[in-house]
């Protein structure tokens, strides 16, 4: 340590020894870079604002393009309002009908324009990152939220049924965003493969390198199709729930999934003959049970694996040990 003297002058003269710390001088580091977070989409908060689907979309109104119906003997299954009726849950531009006992939509009806002229200039990241919601209007219970089977399922995404590229169109850049938030709801959302939702599963995973998904390639043909002077469609879809559809349990109970879906759709096509528009439909159902057997759900299940040869009957088990296993075990038992 050294040491400084201060001569002090006045009526009497003071002598301070005051010590003096040596510093080490310290290198300059730069303020750590705060991100701010990434907002998320924005959803319009008045549900009564939502018009819903529009019948009358194409030809100028001429063209009547009707909502499905569900028939007789299936009617019990739709989540319905306190008057009996089905609910219908407007959003904009489209409609859904719930099943209430799968907790899925039973169909969808949505009003598409692919004009450039109704699209933003926006990048689909500065709408905010994506974010599924619950309808309010429905009931909990009759929604199946990430942690009921999209999160453990490595494999499945949240597949829309309105396309969110479809839906996201408008006269308004409020219009456009609030429509592209609205096919986010949980309601829209079905449990598909990725390897059948994505146009091109490989750019996101190795394993589907050269694959085509072909629930998003046909939803790219389908906008590829609507150009020039009439870019407008109405496409109804949604999934193919049958009593037989695989199910699978993630611990609260076994969720079934479907294996198809189907989608109609429809276009105003001008007769070569006097440019009359007349109305065209064309059906189509899609099933991603081949990609579901081939690569799973990407669930981890237990496989013997090497100690295969130590593989032993609970019967054998039991004979040797003294110990009995329940007959549910012994009828679940793997071959």
């Amino acid at each position: 340590m050294t040491h400084n003297y201060f001569h002090i002058t006045g009526p009497v003269t003071i002598n301070v020894l005051a010590p003096v710390a040596t510093m080490t001088p310290v290198a300059e580091t730069a303020a750590p870079t705060v991100k701010a977070p990434e907002r998320a989409i924005r959803f319009d908060p008045n549900y009564a604002n939502r018009k819903g689907y529009s019948p009358s979309f194409l030809g100028g109104g001429e063209l009547k393009v009707p909502v499905p119906s569900v028939v007789e003997d299936r009617t019990d299954e739709l989540v319905r309002k306190s008057n009996g009726s089905p609910l219908v849950l407007k959003y904009h531009h489209f409609e859904i009908v719930m099943n209430k006992r799968r907790r899925l939509m039973m169909w969808s009806a949505v009003n598409v324009d692919y004009s450039p002229l109704k699209k933003s200039q926006r990048d689909r990241k500065e709408f905010g990152s994506d974010k599924w919601i619950p309808d309010k209007r429905l009931a909990a219970e009759d929604q199946i939220f990430d942690a009921d089977l999209y999160a453990p399922a490595k494999n499945i995404d949240r597949g829309h049924i309105v396309r969110r590229e479809d839906n996201a169109w408008g006269d308004s850049e409020l219009e456009i965003e609030y429509a592209n938030s609205d096919t986010f709801h949980w309601t829209n959302c079905t449990p598909q493969h990725e390897a059948f939702n994505q146009s091109m599963p490989g750019k996101n995973d190795p394993t589907y390198r050269g694959m085509v998904g072909i629930w998003g390639d046909f939803e790219n043909y389908i906008q590829k199709s609507r150009k020039g002077a009439d870019t407008k469609a109405c496409i109804l879809s949604g999934p193919v729930l049958t009593t037989d559809d695989p199910k699978v349990d993630f611990g609260d109970g076994p969720l079934q999934y479907p294996e198809k879906f189907w989608k109609v759709v429809c276009i105003s096509d001008p007769e070569q003959a006097g440019g009359v528009s007349k109305l065209k439909v064309f059906g189509f159902i899609l099933s991603q049970k081949d990609v579901v057997d081939e690569f799973g759900l990407g669930v981890e299940s237990f496989k013997p694996g090497r100690f295969k040869d130590y593989r032993a009957k609970l019967t054998a088990i039991t004979e040797a040990t003294g110990v009995v296993f329940d007959q549910a075990l012994i009828d679940a038992e793997a071959n």
